[in-house]
């Protein structure tokens, strides 16, 4: 599944694909002011049902806004309690910085790839 904006085209391709029970969701562009909310109700409806562990990659995103933030740390804050949580696999340093910068790393859980977040043990 994708989302792209009826309004303009989104600097950020979302991209979920379901392993067992768990949700992986691929993450492609930049999080910019801009796509901000459409992200966000996007990454909400696609974990809506998610019982296991929510897997974003984060291979290929490059830039978080923060705004941006608020949108991923709505999705922690909406899982919590009914699935396993949201994971960041491969998450690259700029983005990794403006996490911490804003004091949200202990929020997520972050492995250095996907199949590492999706190990029952993930050690």
């Amino acid at each position: 599944m994708s989302f792209s904006s009826r309004h303009h085209p989104m600097q950020l391709k979302i991209v979920a694909t379901p392993r067992g029970r768990d949700l992986v969701i691929t993450l492609d562009g930049t999080l910019s002011a801009g796509d901000a909310v459409a992200a966000q109700v996007e990454l909400l409806n696609l974990a809506a049902t998610c019982t296991g562990r929510i897997v974003l990659d984060c291979t290929g995103l490059t830039y978080v806004a923060s705004i941006g933030l608020r949108a991923l740390l709505a999705l922690h804050r909406n899982v919590a309690g009914r699935s396993e949580g949201v994971w960041m696999a491969a998450v690259g340093e700029p983005v990794r910085h403006i996490f911490q910068v804003a004091g949200l790393l202990p929020h997520f859980k972050l492995v250095d790839t996907v199949e590492q977040a999706l190990a029952r043990d993930p050690q």
